[in-house]
């Protein structure tokens, strides 16, 4: 689900500093909390928010703060305008949680760290390092007490902290009758924090009572998988979400479907389960603050309202395109946050079930393919991000001109330059294309009907035809003119085809495979002339020198690969990321390589030497895409934290 298209874009212009600032840059919250936020050394400009891992609002309704890969933004909740940006992780943040009175936010960072926050300033109070490793946490009910979960072998540790110090109060060892249950999937404490309850992928639910350190009962669902866990703030019930397993169906097609059970917790027994209405695997869960409603998310998007004391199914909500990540609703109960992973938060109306507001620019995959390209005339723009679906730009005004097609699950893509030589831009959606002309309303659709899904695309130098690189190792080629294949299905490799590109005079295509190869072909007659391999490891990127005399490539490993495409002698560059890279981009002139590695880490490198001239660090995830601009004076890097920079690289011109 989870795999993103390698998709990728070189033509990068320095005006993209004069774009997205209306939607995406909040120069408001970092005038506030500047003290908080500084550009990584190098870079001119960020854009994006971050994906988003957790929402909560705030007990008393005021707050509504969402965790993402960068930070956690606060938004007033009435006006849902920003008021603080909370930075000083490392990593990630993948849980929250408020305070009973809400005047503090608890944030857990990724490996095992505990940051406090004064919710009403945006201050940092303290950082815990917690031993043993969290497994969980939450306040006390009167506020006083952080109560963390850890284990420490042969022991599950129960640590107190205080909160106004944050120094430990109690540490409870407890010698659990079935230790591995905090290695459980989901978890979650009742309001008092005594009783735990942990759910397992076989759609297990077990809750342990902390108190005595022994297992209290055990919830056995139908046959399927367990996502998402939830108590309800009264403490009565437990509710969990996954699918079925796959079900063959009188077509011969598997399929599973959404599963929501409710459980009672006095008794032990399930008290409803639902499932149908379109419902697919359930992956976050929220309860009212009442427990009269239940919402779950699911993987595509849609928004399921139950009742989970009378087992009404109430309404399904419409309008995010991916996953749902996170649940939250207002203490008034008249509004509800959902965060999914194609970038957007919805504020909803319980009542009606109608959308009130979209706070957008929380991408996700806005990195993990070429997202944005320069018409010919360079006055416009087209971007991608999950949110808004694809949009053409006005580069000076930096405003969004137009908006073409969403699909029901979201996955657009740029790659190459998107513009054909009549200015009209291409996108993908899966196996998709469409083509969109500046002056029409909406996009003309064709079929590619590419089984195995797209992984790849390039134009040929006079913009009549575009190779196109599959999942299943084959290629196709597309008459821009006729709007139809010039040829069928070419089997160039054994693995998906992560990448295409064209000579500078259109003679030879080059392809890169995850089949460890890399091959020239003649552009006319579609013939292998040659092949590359040696010592590589699946390849995750490729690159063409513009004067079309190198071919570079990585795969994962240190080293970036170099063959001269007329005498194919290989050479070898070392790279300072010991975990690897996973793209690459030359110079406009050829000199420079610029990679993006595994650890989150940017660099430049003398395409000859090898030599580092710079490296950028900033980004929390790995580097999918790199590219420099035109004039060479501006790297773009985009990673899975949802973050694009610009860097600085005009030192190394």
């Amino acid at each position: 689900m989870k795999k993103y298209a390698t998709i990728k874009n070189r033509n990068i212009l320095t005006v993209l500093i004069l774009i997205l600032f209306s939607t995406f840059f909040l120069p408001t919250v970092f005038a506030q909390d500047s003290h908080q936020w500084r550009l990584p050394e190098g870079a001119i400009e960020w854009f994006g928010k971050g994906r988003i891992y957790d929402i909560q609002y705030s007990p008393d309704g005021t707050r509504l703060a969402v965790a993402t890969a960068i930070g956690i933004w606060i938004y007033d909740a009435t006006t849902y305008q920003p008021l603080h940006f909370l930075k000083k992780h490392e990593d990630l943040v993948e849980r929250i949680v408020f305070s009973p009175d809400g005047s503090l936010l608890a944030s857990e960072e990724r490996f095992d760290k505990i940051h406090l926050w004064d919710v009403n300033t945006g201050k940092h109070k303290y950082k815990l390092d917690h031993r043993g490793g969290i497994k969980h946490f939450d306040f006390s009910a009167d506020g006083g007490t952080l109560v963390t979960l850890g284990r420490g072998s042969p022991f599950i540790s129960t640590i107190l902290y205080h909160v106004d110090s944050g120094t430990e109060k109690q540490v409870k060892d407890m010698r659990m009758n079935d230790i591995d249950f905090v290695q459980a999937y989901h978890k979650t404490f009742d309001r008092n924090n005594n009783i735990l309850a942990t759910g397992e992928l076989d759609n297990t639910i077990y809750l342990w009572d902390l108190g005595e350190g022994v297992r209290k009962k055990t919830f056995e669902g139908d046959s399927g998988s367990l996502y998402s866990l939830a108590f309800s703030p009264d403490g009565k019930t437990v509710a969990g979400g996954g699918e079925s397993y796959p079900q063959e169906g009188e077509d011969g097609h598997f399929r599973s479907e959404g599963r929501l059970d409710v459980w009672d917790v006095v008794k032990g027994k399930r008290k409803h389960k639902f499932s149908g209405e379109n419902m697919f695997s359930i992956r976050s869960l929220a309860f009212s603050p009442d427990s009269s409603l239940l919402t779950g998310g699911d993987q595509f998007g849609r928004i399921h309202l139950v009742d989970p004391n009378t087992g009404k199914y109430i309404k399904k909500l419409e309008g995010h395109s991916d996953e749902v990540e996170a649940i939250s609703f207002s203490s008034d109960m008249r509004t509800f946050a959902s965060g999914s992973i194609d970038g957007t938060l919805y504020i909803w109306d319980v009542a009606s079930g109608g959308k009130k507001l979209t706070i957008d620019g929380f991408f996700n995959p806005l990195t993990s393919a070429g997202s944005f390209g320069v018409s010919a005339d360079g006055k416009t723009i087209a971007t991608w991000g999950s949110s808004q679906g694809s949009c053409l730009w006005n580069a000076t005004a930096g405003e969004r001109r137009k908006t073409p097609i969403k699909s029901s699950f979201g996955h657009h893509h740029f790659g190459g330059s998107p513009y054909d030589k009549d200015g009209n831009f291409i996108l993908t959606k899966k196996a998709d294309w469409f083509t969109w002309d500046r002056g029409e309303v909406e996009p003309t659709l064709f079929t590619l009907q590419s089984p195995s899904g797209i992984l790849s695309y390039a134009f040929s130098p006079d913009r009549n035809t575009i190779i196109i690189g599959n999942a299943d190792g084959t290629f196709r080629m597309f008459d821009m003119n006729r709007r139809d294949y010039q040829k069928q299905y070419i089997a160039a490799h054994k693995g998906g085809v992560v990448g295409v590109a064209y000579s500078p005079d259109g003679k030879t295509i080059v392809s890169a495979s995850a089949d460890k190869t890399i091959k020239l072909w003649d552009a006319n007659t579609i013939t292998e002339r040659q092949v590359f391999s040696g010592d590589m490891d699946t390849v995750t990127d490729m690159a063409l020198r513009p004067d079309g005399k190198t071919i570079a490539a990585v795969d994962n490993t240190a080293t970036i690969y170099l063959w001269d495409m007329e005498t194919s002698a290989q050479k070898k560059l070392r790279t300072a990321h010991a975990a690897g890279v996973l793209s690459v981009a030359f110079s406009a002139d050829g000199k420079r390589l610029a990679v993006g590695g595994v650890d989150g880490a940017v660099t430049v490198l003398d395409a000859a030497s090898g030599t580092s001239q710079q490296r950028f660090t900033g980004h929390k995830s790995q580097v999918k895409v790199v590219g420099f601009a035109a004039d060479g004076k501006v790297l773009a890097s985009m990673s899975d934290d949802g973050i694009l920079f610009l860097w600085d690289v005009a030192a190394t011109e």
